[in-house]
Parts: structure tokens; sequence; C-alpha cells
């Protein structure tokens, strides 16, 4: 969603400028770092879809970014439950 959102405001090869250098902390885990560039990736395609159809609005990239997420084409990252908070979860 941010990436689109980035791709409307500026034009999508500098929002991907934008979005690639906030993704160059070497610190951030090499797993979140491939699902921020993966999702990144398709919110950028999202927002030219819906350019090129002559149909971006935010409530349409929002209903794009929703589709995508309920049809797992988006990587998502749950948190793990360690076994002692998964007790507390009455």
């Amino acid at each position: 969603m941010w990436a689109g959102l980035l791709a409307d405001k500026l034009d999508s090869a500098l929002a991907q400028k934008f979005l690639d250098a906030h993704e160059q902390d070497p610190d951030e885990p090499k797993r979140e770092k491939g699902m921020d560039l993966a999702n990144n990736s398709s919110g950028l395609k999202a927002s030219a879809k819906l350019k090129g159809l002559k149909k971006f609005s935010k409530e349409n990239l929002l209903n794009q970014f929703k589709n995508d997420l309920e049809s797992n084409r988006l990587i998502v990252i749950r948190p793990k439950i360690s076994s002692a908070k998964k007790g507390a979860r009455k």
C-alpha cells in the first residue's frame, strides 16, 4: 500500500529509489527485507495498473491491497508466539 501511495505522489522510478533506500539497513533481518521488497514491488505494480486503467484512487488501491492480501499475493510474517504466551491466551 505504502509503495502504491508513493508511486502516486512521485513517479514510480523515484518511488522505487526511496523504497530501496529504506531497505538498506544492514541490521534488518533478511526475512523481513525480502517481505518488504516483494510487497513494495506489488504496490508499485498495483499503482501502475490502476493508473494505466485511469482508475487510480486511494480507495481502489486499498481494495487492490485487500484483494492481494486475501489472495495470499503479499508476504506476511506472522510473529511467533512463545509457549508461555500461548498458555496465557484463554
